[in-house]
């Protein structure tokens, strides 16, 4: 008889958990707290208007942008530039060199908020640091 011990607990716990859960009353509803105003920084310079009652709070996306776009610098301070002009490339073996607005530039050379990622026999791959955008530039392109 003992070895049918464990077989008669498990279904007598199960259903003395079933009767307290049906005794125990149900939680309220957790309430979220509400918006009594909303006050934006003056930094942004648009005006946020106070949702109805449980409403999200709903901001255009054009003030949370900086105001003219893109930055004139980055956060390590480079100065925002017009893309360089590939003037010529030449490739010698396993080097290769373009020259770029006057200078010649290898393969992770700077030029002020690019740097060469890549250089092909008629293009060069730039990345802008500034935005991290990638620009392959033909050769005497305008």
């Amino acid at each position: 008889m003992k070895a049918f011990l464990p077989y008669l607990l498990v279904p007598a716990l199960a259903a003395t958990g079933w009767v307290a859960g049906a005794w125990v009353p149900t939680p309220p509803a957790p309430q979220l707290p509400g918006v009594a105003a909303v006050e934006a920084p003056p930094q942004l310079g648009v005006p946020v208007p106070t949702p109805p009652e449980g409403d999200p709070v709903r901001v255009h996306m054009r003030a949370l942008l900086p105001p003219g776009g893109l930055p004139e610098t980055s956060r390590v301070g480079e100065r925002r530039q017009e893309a360089p002009q590939v003037n010529a490339i030449l490739i010698d073996g396993t080097r290769r060199v373009a020259q770029v607005d006057g200078e010649l530039l290898a393969v992770g050379d700077r030029l002020g908020a690019y740097r060469v990622a890549a250089i092909e026999t008629h293009r060069v791959l730039f990345v802008q640091t500034v935005v991290n955008q990638r620009h392959w530039i033909d050769v005497n392109a305008p």
